[in-house]
């Protein structure tokens, strides 16, 4: 499928359920990608987004298996919740400076993805409950310099993490942000950090090594660090 250079909008579920449709060119001019616009379009393989896009809807690329490849560029501002969920073929993605805002389960469940990269400069301040859990193959993570919040379960079940580094603006660790991490030895819990949720590091198996570098915590939930090594040293 290749789309005019006139059209500025995909409209909701416009290729939702195209089980065969393998590629499409999206032109310059598109400014907005739809809700589940190309939800379920199995056999769509690559996704080159042109820099005019400022906007992906919730579930607009949902379980497009065979994406191996996703390119976004410089320009996009929001990607809606599950826009990418399910996308087990998707190997690596990179988030431009650009982007403020990543919704809720946006890349979750992506059983392939190694490499989430921010473009340095990240303008990013929320990503949403479960944005990158369960992406069992992801090894670290650099968090960008302006997120305030590590969200619910934003890396629940990422059972391949080893480092997390970043995230000097970030005063919350949500509810299960890093629950399940089971190849995690050592965490920094940054400097502003002011609350710590309910079982944020539960069942972190390997965890030995936890400096809190806030002196303004005032909240750490129930079991934040509940079943991590026993000898472990905070």
């Amino acid at each position: 499928v290749q789309l005019s250079a006139n059209i500025s909008k995909i409209g909701d579920a416009a290729f939702e359920g195209c089980t065969s449709l393998s590629k499409v060119e999206l032109r310059e001019g598109l400014v907005t990608i739809g809700n589940k616009a190309f939800r379920g379009c199995s056999a769509l393989k690559k996704i080159n987004l042109p820099a005019t896009v400022q906007s992906i809807g919730t579930q607009a690329f949902e379980n497009c298996k065979k994406v191996s490849g996703i390119t976004l560029n410089e320009g996009l501002l929001k990607i809606g919740k599950k826009a990418f969920s399910g996308c087990s073929a998707l190997t690596k993605i990179t988030i431009p400076k650009s982007v403020l805002e990543i919704g809720s389960y946006a890349f979750s469940g992506n059983s392939k993805l190694k490499t989430v990269t921010f473009v340095s400069g990240s303008r990013l301040l929320s990503a949403g409950t479960g944005v990158f859990s369960k992406c069992v193959v992801l090894k670290k993570i650099k968090l960008p310099s302006k997120l305030t919040a590590v969200s619910n379960k934003a890396f629940y079940g990422c059972k391949k993490l080893k480092s997390v580094t970043g995230g000097s603006a970030v005063t919350k660790i949500g509810t299960s942000a890093f629950e399940g991490c089971v190849k995690l030895t050592k965490v920094t819990v940054p400097g502003k950090v002011q609350t710590i949720g309910k079982k944020a590091f539960y069942n972190c198996k390997n965890l030995m090594d936890v400096t809190i570098s806030s002196k303004k915590l005032s909240s750490v939930g129930s079991k934040a660090f509940g079943n991590i090594k026993n000898d472990a040293d905070i």
